[in-house]
């Protein structure tokens, strides 16, 4: 079994075993070259990266890993597919979620198609609003952080605008290389300024046109604000348009809904009886209609009602319950339903524009079930197949405890030498009993600055880098195989490992259970893979850098 080290564990995302991350792309591939298959069924970079769009790679063997860990988990998601896991005991529940995520996108598409439709300004409304509204037209001067008031161009601007020179020829001489349009701020009306910009707001809404701000202090520089006069419409009206847009959008929003609420005849007096009767599981009472809508023969019986409220809500309906409790559910699922249903009934399921919003939101579904098949398989199976008990914990600690180190701990002897022969055979003559010090001294290339041995400080993980994996299992006093290093191979000579640098059991328990865990899952899927005959190929030497 390929042996996972805890930061790829970490980059894998593996520490929450294999729960978070599942991804079952059908969107089309980008144009690259296939990184495994299974079951004739070929993964592309694309998807890869996706997967692994928040990890971090050191080396191409980490993507080896990742990839690894990507297939395992699809196997689980075959798994769970053949051995009728996801029919039997996922698949109800993720058809009731398909169709409230389904009734939920087509409601908002019927309802911003609604507004969309009946929220566009005519120019008419585009111009009076822009004759009967006072708008503020701003244009700066700007200066940097650390630019002085005084003996600077903060003070001339302020003295040639105080001698009633115009705005634009101040700007001129303060910025010759700029021109005014691109220090133009914009034009609001005073409410959208107070919301928009509450520093400008405060400087400018006294202020008359054809006059400037004092100084103002902002986050990103000093500046002084000048009030022209109104720009014409013809550049403002985007601007206008898509606020009337907002303002008519906020308004029909409201009466959108309530018209809804408006058509609904809610039966209080049997929706009482019937909680009064404490019996809300009878036959004859779930049967009964509780709402029609006053316009249509559309109607809603409390069995539909209590059907939608535990599937889609999470709602239960108890006999503890009072009328009052129970209304503002019955209205919101009432509404709800009735629109769903006008969107049905206008065909709106079928336009290319929504199926397009489907299909996406449907993928995005998808993937989210795909993580919950996962999960329960491992859950399914927590307490038996990949059950790892304290006992197992403990053993595997005091039995590698070298692997539980901090990061800082070797103190080492090393010997370097620019050939491979030479170097193994300075390892044979060290195996044999030669003296370490003095091979150092006849062989290594190496000059520290202090000319010792070549004896190092207590050296980190991130100092040895690769060959960190090679030293742990060495013991004091042991020396390592030649370790190539770029052009140079190093042998090294344990000395000492830096006092109190095992950590302590508590500390690493958590990081043991969830290696051990992934020990028996990976063997688990090897067994899954001979059992259902999946087939996997994997082209490691397409993974893209």
């Amino acid at each position: 079994m390929q042996k996972y080290n805890f930061r790829i564990m970490i980059i894998t995302g593996i520490a929450v075993v294999f729960l978070l991350v599942f991804f079952k792309l059908r969107l089309a591939p980008y144009k690259s070259n296939a990184i495994a298959k299974i079951n004739g069924n070929l993964i592309y970079n694309s998807e890869f990266k996706e997967f692994s769009k928040n990890m971090k790679f050191r080396d191409i063997n980490d993507k080896k890993r990742a990839l690894d860990s990507m297939i395992n988990q699809k196997i689980i998601h075959i798994y769970a597919e053949k051995s009728g896991i996801l029919e039997n005991e996922l698949k109800p529940e993720f058809i009731k979620e398909q169709n409230y995520k389904f009734q939920q996108e087509l409601i908002e598409y019927y309802f911003n198609k609604y507004l969309d439709e009946n929220s566009k300004p005519s120019d008419a409304e585009i111009k009076d609003y822009y004759n009967n509204t006072e708008l503020f037209t701003l244009y700066y001067l700007g200066f940097s952080n650390g630019a002085d008031e005084t003996g600077s161009s903060i003070e001339t601007a302020k003295i040639l605008l105080d001698e009633g020179l115009p705005f634009a020829e101040v700007f001129d001489r303060i910025h010759p290389d700029k021109k005014i349009e691109s220090h133009y701020i914009g034009s609001f009306d005073l409410n959208d300024l107070e919301e928009e910009m509450p520093v400008f707001y405060e400087a400018v809404k006294n202020l008359p046109v054809d006059k400037y701000s004092k100084l103002l202090n902002t986050d990103f520089g000093k500046i002084i604000l000048y009030r022209a006069k109104t720009v014409p419409l013809k550049k403002i009206s985007s601007y206008l348009r898509d606020k009337l847009v907002i303002q008519k959008k906020y308004g029909l929003d409201k009466e959108f809904t309530e018209n809804y609420r408006k058509l609904l005849v809610i039966d209080s007096t049997t929706i009482k009886e019937i909680l009064d009767s404490k019996d809300l599981m009878d036959k004859d009472n779930l049967s009964k209609i509780i709402v029609r809508y006053s316009d249509n023969d559309d109607e809603i019986t409390l069995r539909t009602f209590m059907q939608i409220a535990r599937d889609l809500l999470n709602y239960t309906i108890t006999p503890d319950l009072e009328f009052e409790e129970v209304l503002p559910v019955i209205t919101t699922i009432s509404v709800r339903q009735r629109m769903f249903n006008d969107a049905i009934r206008e065909n709106l399921d079928n336009v290319n524009e929504f199926k397009k919003i489907w299909r996406n939101e449907k993928q995005a579904l998808e993937l989210e079930q795909a993580k919950k098949v996962i999960q329960h398989v491992i859950d399914k199976y927590s307490e038996t197949v990949f059950k790892v008990s304290d006992d197992d914990v403990m053993k595997e600690y005091l039995a590698k405890r070298h692997r539980y180190r901090k990061s800082g701990y070797f103190k080492l002897q090393r010997l370097i030498v620019d050939d491979e022969i030479k170097a193994y055979e300075i390892y044979n003559s060290l195996f044999g009993g030669a003296d370490f010090s003095e091979m150092v001294k006849t062989h290594s290339i190496e000059k520290n600055a202090d000319y010792t041995l070549g004896i190092t400080n207590y050296l980190k993980r991130d100092e040895l880098k690769d060959h960190y994996e090679k030293l742990l299992p060495i013991k004091p006093g042991e020396i390592s195989e030649p370790l190539k290093q770029d052009e140079l191979y190093i042998i090294y000579k344990i000395l000492d490992f830096q006092e109190g640098a095992i950590t302590p059991y508590p500390e690493v328990q958590d990081i043991i259970r969830t290696e051990l865990t992934l020990s028996k899952v990976e063997n688990w899927v090897n067994k899954i893979k001979t059992e259902y005959n999946i087939e996997i190929e994997t082209f490691y030497e397409n993974l893209e850098n």
